[in-house]
């Protein structure tokens, strides 16, 4: 796979220009104590809430084009609700959370599957990174499944026999979900639906982060997760429909993301921001602990194949406005961008 950028120097400037690269030194300025009230709470605030029923009539479809639009230009995160996915396929997924965070902790780290996306050098220092973090910073349960390939049942020999349906079944549903939102994106931007979908590869495979979020006593003080960027395409977010925790950064405020029920929450990853050269977002957040409460999440990662070209849209590219990413494929894009937040 080789990285089609030009000239040592020139990607030295795309480097410094590269707006991932500059939220790294907010991030580690995030990560370096625990308190997090000098950036203020926008609490009258709310990410849209977007009705995918909406997209089947004629007359409305254009109006909720207009509405991801708005979002992915001004957010970078959306509710949708009337989604399409079964209430007995999340009801499925819950069921299947119950039982493996019911498992004890040490046969909880064997249903981590899969390899993070990660040359074993920079993998090393990544968990060297999460040590560390000050206490109070990443407080919470974790269980990942890597490259997760959700038509393919038999491969989650790692996973409880009574679980293994259940998760299939909903991770097929939330894969269709994203593909279709990736649709209505390509759509907004006045290009063919599936160009999204063709140049990430159409990959079958996903990352997944279930996490389970204890209640602390100085919850309005603890991060359980760090503030960072998805390095993906598109996350698609499910959680607990009572539990605030979610925040994310707009115009130097926190904003809480209200949870709305029987919704998912969508969040753009870098990779629709380098593709749309910056027209689109991908922006800080961070997963506060609860005072009172549990809460959960699973999150759903599309992430491009290997191969994917990461290059933006040519339309999106001016004299004025010119690449601001790393133009490279996947692979590359991803392990660059990796050595750079660990200052490699």
């Amino acid at each position: 796979m080789t990285q089609i950028s030009s000239g040592a120097s020139e990607e030295r400037k795309e480097e410094s220009q590269s707006p991932l690269m500059n939220k790294l030194d907010e991030i580690q300025a995030a990560l370096s104590s625990v308190p997090v009230a000098a950036n203020p709470l926008k609490e009258d605030w709310q990410i849209p809430v977007i009705d995918l029923a909406l997209l089947r009539s004629p007359v409305e479809r254009s109006v909720v084009i207009d509405q991801i639009r708005g979002a992915c230009e001004n957010w970078g995160f959306f509710h949708v609700v009337n989604h399409g996915v079964p209430h007995d396929v999340i009801n499925g997924m819950w069921k299947a959370y119950d039982t493996l965070y019911q498992a004890p902790a040490e046969q909880r780290a064997i249903f981590d599957h899969g390899e993070p996306f990660l040359p074993p050098s920079l993998r090393e220092k990544f968990f060297e990174m999460l040590k560390s973090f000050p206490k109070g910073v990443d407080l919470k349960d974790t269980i990942r499944l890597h490259k997760f390939n959700p038509d393919d049942e038999d491969r989650m020999t790692h996973v409880p026999q009574e679980c293994r349906k259940l998760l299939c079944a909903y991770f097929k549903s939330v894969r269709d979900l994203g593909f279709q939102i990736l649709e209505t994106i390509s759509e907004s931007l006045g290009i063919e639906r599936d160009y999204f979908r063709n140049v990430t590869g159409n990959n079958p495979e996903l990352n997944v982060s279930i996490h389970r979020y204890s209640p602390y006593e100085d919850a309005e003080q603890r991060m359980g997760l760090p503030v960072h960027v998805d390095i993906d395409i598109l996350t698609i977010l499910l959680q607990t429909d009572d539990v605030e925790g979610l925040e994310v950064k707009k115009d130097d405020r926190w904003v809480v993301v209200k949870p709305v029920a029987g919704s998912f929450v969508i969040n753009l990853g870098e990779v629709i921001q380098a593709i749309t050269n910056g027209k689109y977002r991908s922006v800080l957040h961070r997963g506060m602990l609860n005072k009172d409460k549990v809460r959960s999440s699973v999150a759903c990662f599309l992430v491009p194949t290997p191969d994917s070209m990461i290059e933006p849209i040519p339309h999106l590219v001016t004299e004025e406005n010119p690449p601001h990413h790393l133009i490279a494929d996947w692979a590359t894009y991803y392990h660059h961008h990796f050595a750079k937040a660990l200052k490699l």
